[in-house]
C-alpha cells in the first residue's frame, strides 16, 4: 500500500501507529535530492521505563527509547542514572553536577561477580550481593564532556569501569517501584532477600 502524507507529520505518526511490526519504506526528499528509507515499526509505549529497583542509595532500570538516546546506553541495558548523596553506590565516582543533583549515566555489567544484563537478574541475585559488606561493580561509564563547562553535550566517554561499594545497612533494604497504569503512581514493593 501507498500513502502520500506530504508534509502532515502528525498524519505520518498516526500511520506508522497503525502498522505496528511491519517494515515500512520511507521516501524522503533533502537538499533535492531523494532518499529511499527502511524503517521498522514498533510500540514505543511497550518500551517505557514501567519497573525500577531502588538499592543502596541507586535507582536501577532499563534503558528505554528516550534516556537511550540521551546518553547513549543501549536499549535495555540495566542502567543507573540517580543515586543518593551519601548513600552506599554514591562511592562512585563518575558523576557531575547539574541542578544541585548528581547525576550518573551508568550501564551495570556485575556486581560481586555476577554477570547483570536486566532487572531481573538484578532481584534474582539481591540474596546474594547483600550478603556481605564489601561488593565490587562493574559498570560502564556513559558521562558526557562539557565543552567550557557549558550545556552542549557530547556522549565521550565509553570507559569501563570498578568500583568498590561499602554497603550501609541504611539502604541495603532494596524495593521494587512499578508504574501502575491506572492512578499514574509509583506502587512500592519490598524485595525479599531471604
Amino acid at each position: 500500500m501507498i500513502k502520500k502524507l506530504g508534509g502532515n507529520l502528525a498524519l505520518f505518526d498516526r500511520e506508522m501507529d497503525n502498522f505496528k511490526g511491519v517494515t515500512i519504506k520511507l521516501t524522503i526528499f533533502r537538499d533535492g535530492k531523494k532518499l529511499e528509507q527502511s524503517v521498522d515499526l514498533y510500540d514505543v509505549n511497550n518500551n517505557k521505563i514501567a519497573k525500577m529497583i531502588n538499592f543502596g542509595g541507586a535507582v536501577f532500570f532499563e534503558s528505554d527509547d528516550y534516556f537511550s538516546n540521551k546518553s547513549g546506553i543501549p536499549l535495555k541495558a540495566l542502567s543507573v542514572a540517580s543515586v543518593q548523596a551519601g548513600s552506599s553506590f554514591s562511592s562512585i565516582p563518575t558523576f557531575f553536577n547539574k541542578d544541585y543533583k548528581n547525576v550518573y549515566r551508568l550501564q551495570i555489567f556485575e556486581m560481586k561477580d555476577l554477570a547483570l544484563t536486566n532487572l531481573d537478574d538484578l532481584v534474582k541475585f539481591l540474596p546474594v550481593i547483600t550478603k556481605q559488606k564489601f561488593i565490587t561493580v562493574r559498570f560502564r561509564n556513559y558521562q558526557p564532556y562539557y565543552a567550557n563547562f557549558g550545556y552542549n553535550e557530547l556522549i565521550a566517554s565509553h570507559n569501563d569501569m570498578i568500583a568498590d561499594i561499602t554497603l550501609d545497612s541504611v539502604d541495603t533494604k532494596p524495593y521494587l517501584l512499578k508504574y501502575n497504569t491506572i492512578s499514574h503512581d509509583w506502587d512500592m514493593e519490598n524485595i525479599k532477600l531471604q
